[in-house]
């Protein structure tokens, strides 16, 4: 056992159990950093990248589907997510009224809204996590995000998340039903841009499981992830799994929080 590993473990006996409070909330309002539409219509390369719209279509075989992604590089590692809200500025409506819309978290993330097409993003793995009934008035449209549904600590560790808006029609159970439908939503260039509202308590590094407690299970999660060179260990976000990470973490594991 080496001294780094020698004084952790003589640690846990001072902290056993130690139950953490006084949690502190904050709310985080973004902006995404990219936003696009995927079209299947076959006239995807002619999109302008920067356009002011997003648009959200389904009739028969024709589909348009939202793209959003947003830079979570501000909540800190240990962050506990409350809550979480979409927020769309709904611009034009044809045929939408009554129709239901959701919000699906996308495992992808790895696109640019200058170079993203239907064909090249992948969209298999999305799981829908809020549904937002149709209307047939202008102005701001929310999902509220079910946390139960987001795994928000996988999107934490990679700092992003990508959320895709589509038709949800549960009587017919399926997204193109006959029904011409069409929804305009304000982009980030164009006149109110899409918005992720977070909520969040400030977590303590040193409960890396997240159960209230600091103790030997959260050593030991770090310390397998650490040995691995996984970068769930990266605790300082600098994409390296290193002795600053084992630092920091024993830090603060010291000092039992």
């Amino acid at each position: 056992m080496n001294a780094r590993n020698h004084a952790l473990r003589m640690a846990m006996g001072a902290l056993a159990g130690i139950t953490i409070g006084n949690a502190h909330a904050e709310v985080l309002t973004l902006i995404p950093v990219d936003d696009a539409y995927l079209s299947n219509s076959g006239a995807e390369s002619d999109m302008t990248w920067n356009t002011a719209e997003l648009d959200e279509f389904g009739y028969y075989g024709t589909i348009k589907r939202p793209l959003l992604k947003f830079d979570l590089s501000q909540i800190p590692a240990g962050a506990n997510v409350i809550s979480a809200h979409l927020t769309l500025q709904l611009t034009g409506i044809y045929g939408g009224q009554g129709h239901e819309s959701s919000v699906w978290r996308m495992p992808n993330d790895a696109w640019t809204e200058e170079t993203v097409t239907w064909n090249s993003y992948d969209q298999s793995g999305a799981v829908a996590i809020a549904v937002l009934a149709g209307t047939n008035e202008h102005g701001p449209r929310t999902w509220n995000i079910s946390m139960s549904d987001w795994t928000s600590e996988a999107d934490l560790l990679d700092h992003a998340v990508t959320f895709m808006v589509r038709w949800h029609d549960f009587d017919s159970g399926y997204e193109t039903d006959g029904y011409y439908k069409a929804n305009s939503f304000s982009s980030k260039e164009g006149t109110a841009a899409p918005t992720l509202t977070i909520e969040f308590e400030n977590g303590c590094l040193a409960d890396f499981n997240h159960d209230s407690f600091v103790n030997a299970l959260d050593y030991d999660e770090f310390a397998s992830l650490f040995e691995a060179g996984d970068l769930g260990a990266d605790i300082n976000h600098d994409s390296f799994v290193n002795a600053l990470d084992y630092d920091e973490f024993a830090s603060a594991f010291e000092a039992g929080c």
